[in-house]
């Protein structure tokens, strides 16, 4: 019905006005205008203080609704030899009032979860913020509520420390932990809950600690293999000779000459390096309340050190497109275990971020 409404105002303003539209209109517009009406009565009868904001809602609605449509009023319907009938509810009055009284009980609201936030309760002050933010919404800057906010936010924040144990028997690089814990807690923080990647002389809700719980690594390999390339190619020409082992001769007397093949052949020599390191950790949150674990995640993360050469000796002529598109790559020398190490821990440092991202509520609804 509300669509129906808005699409004929709509054809109002454009003055494409016909007796079915403004049917149409007048009976849709009583519809859903008394219907808000019957649902504020019901709200309006309710001894209910937190009914405030949805009555203003409604009686904001009705008077919008009844706003756009005065402009275009009266209306007449040829067919019908008549003015078409909109009933309009005096509900100014009551949506600046509910307005006035939404604001204060959502101002009330937020001093009692506030309370409650003074002894400790952290979601307490996470709904006072939101009620003092609802009641700003009405009025701004509504009595004192901005230092409220800053209070209730506060009270409201957790704070969670990130570290990182070794529970494998590698021995690691000095910069590896660097590496893995190389992210801002900024990239972290969100409204509620505030990272340290080095703890502070504070009290922290949260601990999420990076176990490392797997290294492995694979040797050196190398992969040598060698293989022949011959082709037919065109080399020159030469002349055609007839049965007398004379030069052939074509009707006009010249000298006839053909092309001339040779098979060309080369050796190809290829090589292919191989090394990889993987990482397995885990991502866990404890509370530091309680001791008990939240949320245990695994990550993985992977160093590959890939090469391929190829070399030949022969006669270039006979190599394929694709030998030839491998040829001037050479062996190289493989990166040392540290460096794979310090590799795999960069791939790791970023998936640590996102499992912490990705489980932000882990923390925030506890």
């Amino acid at each position: 019905m509300e669509r129906a409404v808005e699409l004929a105002i709509k054809n109002l303003r454009k003055r494409k006005v016909k007796d079915k539209d403004v049917i149409v209109l007048e009976k849709a517009f009583a519809i859903i205008n008394n219907n808000d009406y019957d649902r504020l009565q019901v709200l309006l009868s309710e001894n209910d203080d937190n009914k405030w904001p949805k009555v203003n809602a409604i009686s904001k609605t009705i008077y919008e609704r009844q706003q756009e449509l005065k402009p275009y009023l009266p209306l007449y319907i040829k067919s019908q030899h008549r003015d078409a009938k909109f009933k309009m509810y005096p509900v100014k009055e009551l949506m600046v009032k509910s307005k006035e009284k939404a604001a204060a009980q959502y101002y009330k609201n937020g001093l009692a979860e506030l309370a409650k936030a003074k002894k400790g309760n952290r979601q307490a002050a996470r709904m006072a913020y939101s009620d003092f933010d609802h009641a700003n919404r009405y009025f701004s800057n509504y009595k004192d509520t901005k230092n409220l906010m800053n209070q209730a936010h506060q009270l409201g924040t957790a704070y969670a420390v990130i570290g990182m144990t070794n529970e494998t028997n590698a021995l690691l690089p000095s910069r590896f932990k660097n590496a893995v814990l190389r992210m801002y807690p900024s990239d972290l923080n969100t409204f509620w809950t505030k990272f340290d990647l080095n703890p502070k002389s504070r009290k922290y809700d949260y601990k999420v600690m990076i176990r490392l719980t797997n290294v492995q690594a694979s040797p050196e390999e190398v992969r040598n293999n060698q293989f022949i390339e011959e082709k037919e190619i065109k080399d020159g020409t030469e002349y055609v000779y007839d049965e007398k082992g004379n030069v052939a001769k074509d009707s006009l007397g010249n000298d006839i000459v053909q092309d001339r093949y040779i098979n060309v052949r080369a050796d190809v020599f290829s090589s292919e390096q191989h090394k990889a390191t993987t990482l397995t950790a885990f991502v866990d949150v404890n509370s530091t309340k309680t001791g008990k674990r939240l949320m245990s995640r695994q990550v993985t993360a992977e160093s590959v050190f890939s090469n391929f050469s190829m070399r030949y000796e022969g006669d270039k002529r006979a190599l394929t497109k694709e030998t030839r598109r491998n040829l001037g790559n050479r062996p190289v020398r493989f990166p040392t275990n540290e460096q794979m190490l310090i590799q795999a821990a960069d791939a790791l440092s970023p998936k640590i971020k996102d499992m912490i991202a990705n489980n932000i509520d882990v923390l925030e609804n506890e």
